[in-house]
């Protein structure tokens, strides 16, 4: 009873904490400034590959880590190279960005590391247990500037990324991009400069820890990150296609993109609080989407942002593969066998997961879609003897439902959303990411284009 009052009061105290993580620009905006698309350092191989990693606790970290090792197993041009030196981009959610933070900042050789660190361990243990070290009891129930996000933050930073900030980010391929929800706005939020130039904050300044922990802020049981809006500071100037975007019907996607910017920012809003990723996206796929199909990046000047369309359209491009790690299980029968009234805890996990679910479902449909429409009309255009840029796409959905065996398919539909596996769990994670990557038609096709 009194341990159950002593995690109510941390619960409760550590919820009226708070304090920013974000410092301010010293100069003026800048698009050549920090960790963004165009800083990054790509060879002209006309092949453009994209992971995205979903959310699911150490479950969606080792799914995604999986496909890593299989990348870094399959061999390309002859040989020379394998699949995961050609990725260009990695988008990830949650648990998602456990692993993507972790490869950017150490290379493949650092890959087995991480399966020491935090995938066999028991993380969720060993955190809740480092909220009762003295140091951290007596901050979370005493200080206003440490609650529970900060004590997860520090974790993640001590055992993963040892103090690293966005300035040690490396310039080359992959750029990843964190996702996180900011909760007044209901938007995606990402960690790059591109985002944080319209608040006229350094992101090369912040802890990586941070920017994982936002990702994976569950709500209810962990606080938001706060940070703090520095607008005004910086001279920033938005991109000259939002004047025109404000005159767009509401109903477009361009208009959407407008107004999430517009609502950043509104002089008034002085803070952001930001939560799991997946609550706006659970797959990381929004922004690869608008990548794919817009022009429009919140970068200003003469350099170019994250626009994968104006490099497909600069003939830059002739392949595209969309790798989604999505670790989202089958809702198998659980609540439905019992009369009882769910807790508060299982509805706020169905509430939350269910919609998520279905939504990434939607989306890797309409990407799929609209990627068949845009190869359809470049036929057309061909046809009529029309200059037009054309690519191949390549959409590889790395899914549970996937699995052609009903036993494995049920064992991955078993395992939780937490920060604990098996080894037994960890081992059927690793193995069938590799499986369903091989079984997959789009896979064997990128691998034999790129072979030849």
């Amino acid at each position: 009873m009194k341990e159950r009052a002593l995690v109510i009061a941390l619960l409760l105290c550590s919820a009226c904490a708070y304090h920013t993580v974000n410092a301010p620009l010293q100069t003026n905006a800048s698009p050549d400034y920090g960790y963004r698309f165009s800083n990054i350092t790509r060879p002209d191989d006309q092949t453009f590959v994209i992971v995205t990693m979903s959310g699911g606790g150490t479950r969606a970290s080792a799914f995604a880590y999986g496909v890593l090792q299989k990348l870094a197993a399959t061999k390309i041009h002859d040989g020379g190279s394998d699949l995961l030196d050609s990725v260009d981009v990695i988008s990830s959610v949650s648990g998602g960005s456990f692993t993507a933070m972790y490869y950017a900042l150490n290379g493949r050789n650092g890959l087995p590391e991480f399966k020491t660190k935090f995938l066999e361990p028991n993380v969720e243990r060993r955190l809740i247990g480092s909220a009762f070290l003295p140091q951290n009891l007596f901050r979370l129930l005493f200080s206003r500037s440490f609650n529970r996000i900060d004590l997860a933050a520090q974790y993640y930073d001590q055992v993963l990324y040892h103090g690293a900030t966005y300035a040690k980010m490396p310039r080359k391929r992959p750029y990843v991009t964190v996702n996180a929800t900011e909760m007044d706005i209901g938007s995606p939020f990402q960690f790059t400069q591109e985002q944080f130039d319209p608040i006229c904050s350094d992101l090369s300044a912040m802890k990586v820890s941070y920017a994982v922990a936002s990702s994976s802020s569950f709500p209810v049981l962990l606080t938001p990150v706060n940070l703090r809006s520095y607008i005004g500071t910086c001279g920033y100037q938005p991109p000259g296609w939002v004047r025109f975007a404000a005159n767009d019907d509401p109903l477009t996607r361009r208009y959407r993109y407008y107004s999430d910017l517009e609502a950043l920012v509104q002089p008034e809003r002085g803070y952001l609080h930001l939560i799991d990723g997946g609550v706006s996206d659970n797959i990381g796929l929004r922004g690869p989407y608008h990548a794919m199909t817009s022009l429009d990046t919140l970068q200003t000047g003469d350099l170019v942002g994250f626009s994968l369309l104006r490099l497909i359209n600069r003939k830059k491009v002739q392949r595209v593969a969309i790798i989604v790690v999505d670790s989202k299980t089958e809702n198998p029968l659980s609540l439905d066998k019992s009369p009882a009234t769910p807790g508060i805890l299982p509805v706020v996990l169905n509430i939350s997961e269910t919609p998520m679910a279905n939504y990434s479902f939607d989306t890797v449909q309409i990407m799929i879609e609209t990627a068949k429409q845009m190869m359809r009309d470049q036929a057309v255009l061909a046809a009529s003897n029309t200059p037009a840029p054309s690519y191949e796409f390549y959409p590889i959905y790395v899914t549970f439902g996937a699995v052609k065996d009903s036993d494995t398919r049920n064992a991955l539909n078993s395992i939780g959303t937490n920060y604990s596996l098996t080894p037994k769990q960890l081992k059927l994670l690793l193995d069938s990411a590799g499986k369903i990557l091989d079984d997959s038609p789009a896979f064997n096709r990128l691998v034999k284009d790129l072979q030849h």
